[in-house]
């Protein structure tokens, strides 16, 4: 129910805000910044000089974010949309997709974000234009395909999606 921030020269811990379900952060070193997603629907922004705080109600699935430190944006997933976060303004904005995104993973230098549900749905959000494909990584017929992972291989644009199969 709390994040910490570590000091890097004497490893003490110190506890920067307590607000449930903190659950991923992203830092953008540009801005100092950092951004904690929170299960609940909120993001909560530190300011890394000061160490003050605001929260941002998203209402998305805010326990996975990502971000585009060239943009000073964050994403994050939000249903069937992806909740924009202007960085320099805190304001919201929502780019719909179609699918359900719940997991995302963004290449900043091919500008694109690939997400999943879950079940089944995989798709690529293109950043410059705002077009969404979905990509087919079902398995046969009949049988229900969970994206259980998937990582991005930045150096070639390439996504390693790990799925398993549950037959019905």
């Amino acid at each position: 129910q709390t994040l910490s921030v570590i000091d890097g020269a004497s490893n003490q811990p110190k506890v920067l805000i307590t607000r449930p379900n903190p659950e991923t952060a992203v830092v953008n070193s540009t801005t100092n910044k950092v951004y904690v997603g929170h299960s609940d629907g909120y993001v909560t922004v530190i300011d890394g000089a000061t160490n003050a705080f605001s929260t941002i109600q998203t209402g998305g699935h805010s326990a996975n974010l990502v971000l585009d430190e060239a943009t000073n944006r964050v994403y994050v997933p939000g249903g069937r949309g992806i909740i924009v976060i202007d960085g320099s303004t805190n304001s919201l904005s929502t780019v719909p997709v179609g699918i359900y995104a719940q997991r995302l993973v963004i290449n900043t230098s091919a500008r694109k974000i690939y997400f999943t549900s879950g079940i089944q749905d995989f798709a690529v959000l293109d950043l410059a234009t705002s077009r969404t494909s979905q990509i087919d990584v079902s398995s046969p017929v009949d049988v229900t395909t969970w994206v259980d992972d998937f990582k991005l291989k930045r150096a070639t644009n390439e996504v390693y999606v790990a799925h398993s199969s549950q037959s019905w």
